[in-house]
């Protein structure tokens, strides 16, 4: 009867000294959480624009943001009529004026950095870049010569490929990229956004459709 009863006293004492425990611990960090109970730590930051950079583009989100051009930026002949078209397959106008204008093109498969390759040429030009497309985020952000095609601007954007789509054009600046490089980019901006990435699963079953593309594009080339 007397061992029972110690046993019974130890085994409380050990529930009652786990509770103590339990209850102490969670006091002990409670405290050291609260604000001001411990210094603040100095974050050092070893590449400061990339975190401005990711602040901006996220605090402008909710808002248009325009590319600011190191020049004015102008047309190459103001008298030149500026006419548009959305593709050489819908529009009207004849082929032959435009081939003795030296229309001149900046052709490449997509996603190889058309977009980019214009937006250095106006920063370094002054000059406009007009497209054969009519990208609506292009023409608010800072291309206002989208969708122009004729020879007031410096070249003209274009993905098209074969003879009917050439023919529009005296010569032409082709642009390459290395292929898979391009796809994917070109993936990401089509499923992604141009701000967020495409998912994993998805290139894959779109993969052999992108090579055959490639290879299309290649073969007009010759």
């Amino acid at each position: 009867m007397i061992i029972v009863m110690v046993f019974q006293s130890w085994r409380l004492c050990g529930v009652t000294a786990t509770i103590v425990v339990y209850i102490g611990g969670v006091l002990f960090l409670t405290m050291n959480n609260v604000p001001g109970s411990h210094p603040k730590r100095v974050r050092f930051e070893h590449f400061a624009e990339f975190s401005n950079y990711r602040s901006q583009r996220v605090s402008g989100l909710n808002r248009q943001m325009t590319i600011r051009w190191c020049k004015e930026l102008k047309y190459m002949q103001s008298e030149l009529p500026v006419d548009t078209t959305t593709s050489e397959y819908n529009t009207p106008y004849q082929v032959e004026p435009r081939i003795q204008m030296g229309l001149t093109a900046l052709a490449s498969f997509p996603g190889s950095g058309n977009t980019w390759l214009r937006y250095l040429l106006q920063q370094s030009t002054g000059i406009l870049t007009g497209s054969i497309y009519k990208d609506y985020g292009l023409l608010k952000t800072g291309f206002p010569a989208e969708n122009v095609c004729n020879n007031s601007v410096l070249l003209v954007k274009t993905h098209e490929w074969g003879p009917k789509a050439w023919a529009l054009f005296s010569k032409a600046l082709l642009l390459v990229r290395d292929p898979e490089k391009a796809i994917l980019a070109e993936f990401n901006r089509q499923s992604g956004g141009h701000v967020g990435f495409a998912s994993p699963d998805r290139v894959l079953p779109k993969h052999e459709s992108w090579r055959k593309e490639w290879k299309r594009f290649q073969h007009s080339l010759r």
